[in-house]
């Protein structure tokens, strides 16, 4: 697939499909078209990581009890990652049904409440999809 430099960039989830093929996911804009030229490099630069940062932090929801992002930062290691944005990927992998939330808050670190998250059946479909 080609891509136009004048596009947004999108992040794909790889996923193994029912015949065992590869397929890709879109998943949701990195960038919006109106953002800074700053920004669109910044997205471009972060893409590959974006993906296994995802992953890491979906593993740390089914592994861990219902966390905040501040908490699967922590767990994940991300949280003392410079220019990590770690919360990012928490809200991505809720805007893409893997978490969902639970309805309750907790404290962060910072003393100010974050809601909390739990892994959904297809964060659990999605790990176990990709073989973690």
């Amino acid at each position: 697939m080609k891509t136009d430099p004048d596009t947004q960039l999108e992040l794909f989830t790889p996923i193994n499909s029912l015949g065992g093929y590869r397929e890709q996911i879109k998943a949701h804009p990195m960038v919006r078209k109106t953002d800074p030229k700053t920004s669109h490099k910044a997205a471009k630069s972060a893409l590959p990581r974006t993906s296994s940062q995802k992953i890491r932090l979906l593993s740390a929801f089914r592994s861990h009890r219902d966390m905040t992002s501040d908490e699967a930062g922590v767990a994940t290691g991300l949280a003392e990652k410079a220019g990590c944005c770690y919360w990012h990927r928490v809200s991505d992998l809720n805007k893409e049904g893997f978490i969902e939330l639970t309805g309750e808050t907790r404290p962060a670190r910072s003393g100010e409440q974050q809601r909390i998250y739990r892994i959904t059946e297809s964060g659990r479909e999605l790990l176990k999809a990709l073989g973690l």
